[in-house]
């Protein structure tokens, strides 16, 4: 969290303090700090990931879901993007969608989205 605030304009420092939250069980200052380094850097796919972590974590599936889109509509090809969204879609009774997701899941691994953009 000191390093959010030495460095207010960095992603990650808001996305280290996110992720450092989250581990400690911390979900909603995590969010806010994922939300942050997500707002600076709308490509930070990470800062997406988390979000959909701490939104599922709190069983919140409709905005994990909601999150793995935004993110995905900067990082479309985001290999743990995809697969998140898969599950999210999954977690809210979207099976059919939720199958086509994981197809995509498997089709972007077979052609080299490991998830580095």
């Amino acid at each position: 969290e000191k390093a959010a605030r030495i460095w207010p304009d960095t992603p990650e420092a808001h996305y280290n303090a996110a992720d450092i939250l989250f581990q400690r069980g911390l979900i909603h200052p995590s969010l806010r700090y994922a939300e942050m380094a997500a707002k600076l850097r709308p490509t930070f796919a990470q800062a997406y990931v988390l979000k959909v972590l701490g939104h599922e974590a709190l069983r919140d599936y409709k905005e994990a879901l909601r999150a793995s889109e935004e993110g995905l509509s900067h990082n479309p090809t985001y290999f743990s993007l995809l697969y998140q969204r898969a599950r999210m879609l999954r977690a809210t009774s979207q099976f059919t969608p939720a199958e086509t997701a994981f197809q995509l899941c498997i089709s972007a691994k077979s052609r080299g989205f490991d998830g580095a953009n």
